[in-house]
């Protein structure tokens, strides 16, 4: 009796795994019909490339249990195993309920925009850096949140920072699938998909920069000192460089779009706001005045405000040119920045389309969804798509998801080493105390 009760507990976890890995099946057939341009192929395929071979493994680990040893014994090893299981499974799910927003009615056509726009910016830095095939490009979703964030694989989750998930979090970091979060509001508010610009150069950061983040780092200490900056306040713009090559990236890729979202989200009361920098941000004056700089727009005439930073704005015209000269690829930010002008001229034309009596037509070019939205903010901001918001909302979903050049855009895999890397780390937390004795 104890030893086919001993049969029957391994079976069960057994058919647990079984059962998972046939919902796998399931889940990954039906993400590949979701993305019909392939555009996630590369990332899909890495997860379950990860995923896979640590559930076989486990699947394994549970068919060599001998269950003629005690029963109490048996059924340890047995919870130890389901722990895993359970781990894989969240980790999958981290990912996959992402990804299944695409198959919300609701949600399907933002995160078609949203696809787009990444795409967009993606390809483009890639094609005109010389960088190549692009790489996988980021996922971006929608979360609760006021702004949007990214989570390169240096990065923790935001969602996943409680202890008992860090172990799951350095399992998501390592994983060679980054992530964008929206805010909700996108889905009723499209233009606000102009934030994925300055998410986007992150990714870009990481991704292509040569040296991560050192790069932009040095040359904005540098230029910083070069115009005046104290030993102290050049650490401060150490600390600022990260965010504001993203600003710069966006400032290039959408101009004065950025501008308008930025200015959006840092109006606070009171001028002493204004000066004080967020963890990671400089003050946000200074950051308008460098997205300014970079867009190429007339600097606003001084506030009272501005007297508290006065020393920072001086030096944010050499920043900006600096961080113009950070390598990206085999280029950098400056290539793009050249066609700046004849991108801004075809937002322009994009507002006028967007909110003209004619339905505006999918454009096929690589910039297109990207100048659309920037165009669809120049609408808000004029007031013109602010008189009939459900009108530019709706030409702008319609639009988006068709704007892009056709074909698949399967991306180049990340190195082999990567996802053997990963799968590797996967198997190895998997099968050590931080998952097997988790309560």
């Amino acid at each position: 009796m104890l030893g086919s009760r001993s049969v029957a507990r391994v079976a069960e976890s057994i058919d647990e795994v079984d059962r998972f890995i046939a919902e796998l099946d399931e889940w990954f057939t039906a993400a590949a019909g979701v993305d019909a341009l392939g555009q996630y192929t590369t990332q899909l395929a890495t997860l379950s490339e990860v995923v896979r071979p640590a559930l076989e493994r486990n699947r394994e680990f549970l068919s060599g249990i001998a269950t003629g040893r005690d029963p109490g014994e048996v059924y340890d090893e047995c919870r130890r195993a389901d722990r895993r299981t359970v781990f894989v499974r969240r980790l999958w799910r981290w990912f996959a309920v992402r990804f299944d927003q695409r198959r919300q009615p609701h949600l399907e056509d933002v995160l078609r925009a949203a696809d787009q726009v990444v795409w967009s910016c993606w390809a483009q830095t890639w094609q005109l850096t010389g960088a190549g095939k692009p790489g996988p490009a980021p996922l971006p979703y929608l979360d609760p949140q006021v702004s949007a964030s990214t989570t390169p694989r240096v990065d923790m989750p935001h969602d996943l920072l409680a202890v008992r998930d860090s172990v799951l979090a350095g399992q998501v970091r390592a994983m060679p699938v980054p992530v964008i979060a929206l805010p909700e509001r996108v889905a009723w508010r499209p233009w606000w998909l102009v934030l994925l610009a300055h998410e986007t150069g992150h990714q870009v950061q990481f991704e292509l920069s040569p040296g991560g983040a050192e790069p932009a780092r040095d040359r904005v200490a540098a230029a910083a000192a070069e115009a005046g900056a104290g030993p102290d306040e050049v650490l401060r713009w150490e600390t600022w460089s990260v965010e504001m090559f993203a600003d710069a990236y966006a400032a290039v890729m959408v101009g004065p779009a950025i501008s308008w979202a930025v200015g959006e989200l840092e109006l606070r009361a009171g001028d002493g706001q204004l000066r004080s920098p967020a963890p990671g941000y400089p003050p946000p004056l200074v950051r308008l005045a460098l997205l300014a700089a970079v867009t190429g727009e007339p600097a606003e005439e001084p506030t009272p405000a501005a007297a508290g930073v006065a020393g920072l704005l001086a030096r944010v015209p050499r920043v900006a040119a600096a961080l113009l000269t950070v390598p990206v690829g085999q280029q950098s930010l400056a290539v793009a920045a050249a066609k700046a002008a004849a991108w801004r001229q075809a937002s322009a034309v994009w507002r006028r389309q967007l909110t003209a009596p004619a339905e505006p037509r999918p454009s096929a070019t690589v910039e297109a969804a990207r100048l659309c939205v920037a165009g669809a903010v120049a609408a808000w901001r004029d007031g013109t798509g602010e008189k009939d918001a459900d009108l530019l909302r709706r030409r702008l979903l319609a639009t988006l998801p068709g704007c892009g050049p056709d074909g698949v855009r399967a991306a180049d895999a990340p190195a082999p080493r990567t996802v053997r890397d990963a799968a590797r780390s996967m198997t190895d937390v998997l099968f050590s105390p931080l998952v097997e004795e988790e309560p």
